[in-house]
């Protein structure tokens, strides 16, 4: 997708950012309207969330294109799609105007639930597509069993070892659009069951009439295919099993585990450097509001919401850095324990030692920085955030300052903490977070 052609982990503030590039977007002014012209009013606006983000740019080139696309206007997740009749859809030719009010529509009928309804069902937005190349092409959707989406942009050509990179972009609150690569640490997955849907899918083909649209179920997609086949397949793995297929389609060929492992380190810093900048945009907030607080939501509605709650907590974050910590940390066992994984580096243990050497300079070498409660630059290591990652259980609360939200061992510069109630609240949800609740 020749629209995120860009260095790993860029950021845009904005999708539209993206799509006002006009060296990267080829359907840049392509109605005429100036709906790509970055001006102060008129011009096209969109700030997606991660659920938004497949949407927004499944929506955008329909619109351009003058392609069949719809939102079903469900308002009830527990009825699933079969039971959301109204169907709405673009017509062609639609102006700048009535693509905003879809696009509006489609943050508020749709989220991460429509998503990732189970992989049989007929009337889901998305169905599964098989683990091959062929079928993980541009605009493909991944949804992870917490309920963060990606959407696949590309394959970069193959390296030097044949080992290949999987691209994706996915967005985070408050607009951001960051590009990324396949890694586990972004692309966590869970067997089908428990959590349902969770994996590769792809949209199902739109036909459209005058004011009404159909969507194709499992049974007619798999008699006349569309696009990517309908495939089960990702429903029969667990975690490892499905990691493995994907391995073996980034690198054919065994590598070597210092490459690989500085891959893993590199990967995680920017995990880092993306929640520091977090916690920065929190501080910023809290500096223009001193004598607010922001409310926590109760239940599960931690997990979703909007307002500064979704835009300044970093709970769905570190759930995913959880994973990304524990797959740094037992990488050298993983060496040791299967090094038939990995090309070999001269005598039996040389691989491991290399890996270790690795771990003590590169780790300890990476900082995060993020701004204190006194203004000052303060600094981690990866090294020290791997090492002790339990701040990531009860660092999400906005409402704390920088020094509890990065595990510190001093908060004696602590400008502000979470209410009493709110603390009390985190110790009640830290199973939800510990077991993986869904962050919808």
């Amino acid at each position: 997708m020749q629209l995120f052609k860009a260095p790993e982990g860029r950021p845009w503030r904005s999708l539209h950012e993206a799509t006002a590039d006009v060296e990267h977007n080829i359907l840049w002014g392509f109605l005429g309207q100036g709906e790509d012209e970055r001006r102060t009013s008129g011009s096209l606006e969109m700030r997606p969330d991660c659920a938004d983000l497949p949407i927004f740019l499944r929506s955008y080139f329909a619109w351009k294109l003058d392609l069949p696309v719809g939102i079903p206007r469900c308002e009830d997740a527990t009825e699933g799609l079969a039971h959301c009749r109204d169907v709405e859809t673009l017509h062609s030719h639609s102006g700048l105007g009535r693509f905003q009010s879809f696009l509006r529509s489609a943050e508020e009928y749709v989220g991460t639930w429509l998503l990732r309804e189970d992989h049989w069902s007929d009337r889901s937005l998305l169905y599964p597509v098989p683990l091959s190349p062929a079928a993980l092409r541009p605009g493909t959707v991944y949804v992870d069993p917490f309920g963060h989406t990606l959407i696949l942009v590309g394959w970069q050509p193959p390296a030097a070892d044949g080992s290949r990179v999987l691209l994706a972009v996915d967005a985070q609150p408050g607009g951001f659009v960051t590009l990324k690569r396949f890694w586990p640490g972004y692309f966590v997955f869970a067997p089908s069951g428990s959590h349902a849907g969770a994996g590769f899918k792809a949209f199902r083909p739109v036909r459209r009439g005058e004011g009404w649209a159909v969507l194709p179920t499992n049974a007619e997609l798999e008699l006349a295919p569309v696009g990517a086949p309908l495939s089960y397949e990702q429903t029969s793995l667990n975690s490892a099993e499905f990691h493995d297929r994907m391995q073996a389609l980034l690198a054919p060929i065994p590598r070597d585990p210092v490459v690989v492992y500085r891959e893993h380190l590199e990967t995680i810093h920017r995990m880092f450097q993306s929640r520091a900048a977090v916690t920065d945009r929190a501080s910023q907030w809290f500096a223009a509001h001193p004598q607010e607080v922001i409310a926590m939501p109760r239940g599960s509605g931690v997990f979703a919401t909007i307002g500064p709650w979704e835009d300044f907590s970093t709970i769905c974050r570190d759930l995913r850095l959880f994973v990304a910590v524990n797959i740094v940390r037992d990488f050298p066992a993983l060496v040791q324990r299967s090094p038939e994984q990995f090309r070999a580096r001269g005598a039996p243990g040389e691989s491991l030692t290399a890996v270790h050497a690795l771990q003590r300079e590169l780790a300890g070498s990476m900082e995060v920085r993020y701004v204190g409660s006194d203004g000052e630059t303060r600094r981690r290591t990866v090294a020290d955030l791997v090492g002790d990652p339990d701040f990531l259980s009860h660092g999400y609360n906005p409402n704390d300052c920088p020094e509890r939200r990065w595990g510190e061992a001093s908060t004696a510069a602590c400008s502000r903490q979470a209410p009493p109630e709110q603390r009390r609240r985190e110790h009640e949800y830290l199973p939800w977070f510990r077991n993986g609740y869904g962050c919808d």
